[in-house]
């Protein structure tokens, strides 16, 4: 595994029940992080939306985050549960439209760059990704969850399967699309941002079709968000009548495509649309405001 660049940690948050759950580093909770969204219409203006699981956000309540700031303690942000979007009839995802100030805030956003449709994710003369691609997490281990900052922590593992239907616990329960990764997980790491690398040399497919090494590149890709592990039936020895339930070694993950779906809803596009109208005004007018400010933070 290649060193983890720091920026990268950054665009982590972390998520409680309540305000003072947030300042006491409460046991109870989940993770989330910040992606960018360049506007469409305005160049130079950048959108941010905070990114987790709707059973985190929605269904739990913790809806309060944590972000780190530049003086090396964290701001706690109130939202509420109603404050988040989600697709009634979709995955296990909720995203709420923020206004950081990075003068303030330490954070680093995920470019939406990073982030491909499935056609474009899995095409055989682009990315390629499949089965065994090394993948990594970033999140919250709640028993480490103390100290002034957020401190995310790692996980490691590899593509097991590609995304195939596996239950949700979202909105409407049900099968989904979704990843299984082999990769350790625990509670805490609910919303998680999964990564997908690839190092110079480490491309095996590229080397069976071709015979040769790839040298030429490497690859860092938001591959998906962590929901939960795979629930596998227990034989458990005693005279019980009814199935046991419990976790299995893989870890899910909802594909990351399914974010650019959820960012595509009218709202948000006529939300957009509508702050793309006042920024141009005042662009026009000679009041621009530096980017990277939010578009919504003034």
């Amino acid at each position: 595994m290649p060193r983890i660049a720091d920026e990268v940690l950054d665009s982590i948050f972390f998520l409680y029940p309540s305000l003072d759950d947030a300042k006491n580093s409460a046991k109870f909770g989940g993770t989330g992080f910040v992606i960018s969204y360049p506007s469409e219409q305005v160049p130079d203006i950048t959108y941010f939306y905070g990114v987790t699981n709707w059973h985190v956000a929605v269904r739990d309540g913790c809806s309060v985050i944590r972000i780190n700031t530049t003086d090396g303690g964290t701001e706690i942000l109130e939202h509420g549960p109603e404050d988040w979007l989600y697709d009634a009839d979709g995955d296990d995802l909720a995203i709420i439209q923020l206004s950081p100030n990075f003068s303030i805030h330490s954070l680093k956003p995920i470019p939406t760059a990073l982030i491909h449709k499935k056609d474009v994710l899995l095409d055989q003369n682009k990315f390629n990704v499949g089965l065994g691609d090394d993948v990594f997490m970033l999140g919250r281990f709640v028993e480490k969850d103390y100290g002034p900052m957020n401190a995310p922590t790692a996980r490691f593992g590899c593509i097991s399967t590609m995304p195939s239907p596996v239950e949700q616990c979202g909105p409407r329960k049900g099968l989904k699309d979704s990843y299984c990764l082999d990769m350790h997980s625990k509670g805490g790491y609910s919303g998680s941002p999964v990564f997908v690398y690839r190092t110079p040399g480490t491309n095996l497919e590229h080397t069976f079709r071709t015979g040769a090494t790839d040298l030429s590149r490497s690859m860092l890709l938001l591959l998906g968000v962590h929901f939960g592990q795979f629930s596998e039936e227990m034989k458990v020895i005693g005279n019980h009548d009814y199935p046991i339930y419990g976790a299995s070694g893989m870890t899910c993950a909802i594909p990351s495509w399914k974010i650019l779906d959820l960012l595509d809803k009218e709202e948000l596009k006529e939300e957009r649309t509508r702050s793309d109208a006042i920024w141009t005004d005042r662009i026009r007018n000679g009041r621009r405001v530096p980017v990277p400010e939010s578009p919504t933070s003034t």
